[in-house]
């Protein structure tokens, strides 16, 4: 039984402590578990007697410690294959969870000794290490490769959250091994398949797809692009219940094709002269009016447009075969029309598909913007690591394959604008609250992710937050690159009304105190944890407040 009675008792800054401390104890003993493991493992090792792999099957034998399906890992030793069972009993864990905790206690101490010594010293999280040591298993790396990835990744293990730490790790084992990175690239690519699952009591089925990330990229940018001209129409249903209704409309080709035509005709710029011509902002107007199936509103993905203008008959026929096209376009909003019965007529099927021979459906694809990140060196020889927003760190030929993706045996389409590298020269500061395009773009690029301690939203999805507050009429120059904070909407509150400080002395360099008294400073290293700092205090805490 603990006594817990003590907390009732603690104030702001007490608890603050406290929590602090409480961490640490957390680590520790996790620590302490991890290195009892480790000891087992040493408690109940093989003595290197051959005769062992000898034994009759079912008898008690030594085994390689496992990775899983990756087989043995190498530079670890042998061990009573009962071992596991055991220690898992006495910690209340499966065997298989007792395994698994040997395994990757001898793997971080055997193949990672940065890390060894971090889990020792209470500086870096066993769980985390785990996941380090399973990752460089699971790809085969060996003890030398593994102790490479060890040194490159394990500084940066309390300054960066766990999903960009972990993006470190892959980046890293990558670059250990490129050529074995290529082969598991491949292996993956093979592992594709669609799979629909067994009706539920609702009627419902669920349909698994796995295949590239770029066609998964594409075909969700497909079926948001049909949930929007849905949304259009008047159907203001939870944008997940559209995309279910889209990916109907997409098995039948002539109906997808009809629509997503429409649908173009009535957003073309008449001074466009092709509609492959439309840019990112005609293809997806930014709004905030719709809601997911929980309710909560979309992130400006889609906004409803009032009172679009049908196309005329008039203007349809200017271009040739298009009119029957259009027509099961507007079939497909609300009621079933005479015009759906008509289709299935023979001669108007022959004239749909003469009609369509020379026409260019590419003209209709979706614009999706891929955001690539990649060195001097990548780019020069043309392999090696990239990494890719939202997807995280990938091979280059990966990359090349989503923007070059066959689209039958015979042919590859390219359509692929780069867009100009921006030169922070050339941005300066601007006399007005709202931040303009090209600064915004740097500072995201600046600050992968938002300037909040540990922050885990990508600053693409971000706020662009004056860091000092803006006052109207106030300094020239006040909405600047040098004045940008990168910060989620509940950020932006929590500093504001949160009684947070944050400080931000020069560009990419953020000191926050939280409301009892401790610092962080968020670089582009990650997260710095300070504690409590009485210089800090004195030097900006009288400071006004930024909001």
């Amino acid at each position: 039984m603990f006594d817990w009675s003590w907390i009732d008792d603690l104030d702001g800054n007490a608890a603050a402590d406290a929590l602090a401390a409480v961490r640490q104890e957390v680590v520790a003993a996790e620590a302490k578990q991890f290195a009892l493991a480790a000891h087992w493992a040493d408690l109940h090792a093989g003595d290197g007697d051959e005769s062992d792999h000898e034994r009759l099957p079912g008898t008690r034998r030594v085994v390689p410690i496992r990775g899983g399906r990756s087989g043995c890992v190498d530079g670890c030793p042998e061990i009573d294959e009962y071992a596991g069972a055991e220690l898992a009993a006495l910690l209340g864990r499966s065997t298989a969870a007792g395994e698994q905790l040997i395994s990757d206690a001898v793997a971080v101490r055997h193949r990672h000794p940065l890390l060894w010594s971090g889990i020792r010293a209470g500086k870096a999280p066993v769980w985390l290490a785990a996941k380090v040591a399973r990752r460089c298993v699971a790809t085969h790396l060996d003890v030398a490769q593994a102790e490479w990835v060890d040194s490159e990744t394990t500084p940066y293990i309390n300054t960066l959250t766990p999903k960009r730490f972990l993006d470190l790790v892959d980046a890293k084992i990558i670059e250990a091994d490129p050529d074995a990175a290529e082969e598991r690239a491949r292996a993956k690519a093979l592992a594709r398949f669609v799979h629909a699952g067994q009706t539920d009591e609702a009627g419902l089925r669920t349909l698994v797809a796995r295949a590239h990330a770029g066609d998964i990229t594409y075909v969700i940018a497909v079926l948001d692009r049909i949930a929007r001209i849905l949304a259009e129409h008047g159907d203001h249903r939870p944008v997940d219940v559209l995309r279910a209704d889209a990916l109907r409309i997409l098995g039948n080709p002539a109906r997808a094709l009809a629509l997503l035509t429409g649908a173009t005709l009535d957003e073309a710029d008449p001074e466009l002269e092709t509609p492959g011509e439309l840019g990112l902002e005609v293809l997806y107007p930014y709004g905030t009016n719709l809601r997911d199936s929980s309710g909560r509103p979309l992130p400006a993905e889609f906004r409803e447009i009032a009172d679009v203008p049908l196309v005329e008959d008039d203007e349809v026929t200017s271009l040739p075969g298009l009119h029957a096209l259009t027509g099961a376009a507007s079939a497909t909003i609300g009621s079933v029309s005479p015009d759906v019965r008509a289709a299935l007529d023979r001669a108007l099927l022959i004239s749909l598909v003469e009609s369509l021979s020379g026409f260019d459906a590419s003209a209709l694809d979706p614009v999706t913007v891929l955001h690539v990140h990649l060195s001097d060196a990548t780019l020069v020889a043309r392999t090696g690591l990239t990494r890719v927003e939202e997807l995280g760190p990938v091979v280059l030929t990966e990359v090349r394959d989503w923007l070059s993706h066959p689209i039958g045996p015979d042919q590859i389409r390219h359509q692929v604008r780069v867009r100009p590298v921006l030169d922070s020269g050339s941005v300066v500061p601007v006399e007005r609250y709202e931040w303009p395009r090209p600064m915004s773009e740097l500072a995201t690029c600046r600050t992968p992710y938002e300037a909040f301690p540990f922050g885990t939203l990508p600053s693409r999805k971000a706020d662009d937050d004056h860091a000092w507050p803006y006052v109207k009429d106030g300094p020239p120059g006040q909405t600047s690159l040098e004045n940008n904070a990168k910060l989620s909407r509940f950020h932006h509150r929590l500093k504001t009304n949160g009684n947070w400080v944050l400080r931000h002395p020069e560009p990419g360099t953020y000191w926050w105190r939280t409301p009892h008294g401790h610092w962080f400073l968020v670089d582009t290293e990650g997260t710095h944890w300070h504690g409590r700092d009485r210089g800090l205090d004195e030097q900006w805490v009288q400071q006004p407040q930024a909001a």
